[in-house]
């Protein structure tokens, strides 16, 4: 009988030691995780940095180049609604033609549609 109890006894502490070091394992195996995860959240951060440094730098960069060229967007501006007025003058003028046409006047049927230079 002592063989059985010494049997029991070696087998209780073989599972024992067998739940330690599987306890064991899966600690190593969560700090093994916890440290590829903390790695890769510091390189998504280094990332993030590096982005917005670059982020940065481009703003600078196009702030700079607004300045610098800050008449002529201006000029292009004034360019541009001086260039939308003489249209929509000309517009104004082509739809009074087509009215007076309508009305019987020949001559504003006969005449060539404005051109948008002609209101520059």
């Amino acid at each position: 009988m002592k063989p059985i109890r010494l049997l029991a006894a070696a087998l209780v502490a073989s599972v024992a030691v067998t739940g330690a070091t599987a306890q064991q394992h899966q600690a190593e195996a969560n700090n093994a995780v916890a440290g590829q995860y903390a790695a890769r959240q510091q390189a998504i951060a280094d990332q993030n940095t590096a982005s917005l440094a670059q982020y940065d730098s481009d703003m600078a960069a196009y702030r700079t180049a607004v300045h610098r060229d800050h008449r002529r967007s201006a000029r292009d501006a004034r360019h541009y609604a001086h260039q939308q007025r003489a249209y929509a003058d000309a517009m104004r003028a082509w739809r009074h033609q087509v009215w007076a046409c309508k009305h019987g006047s020949t001559r504003a049927c006969n005449a060539p549609s404005p051109d948008p230079a002609a209101f520059w």
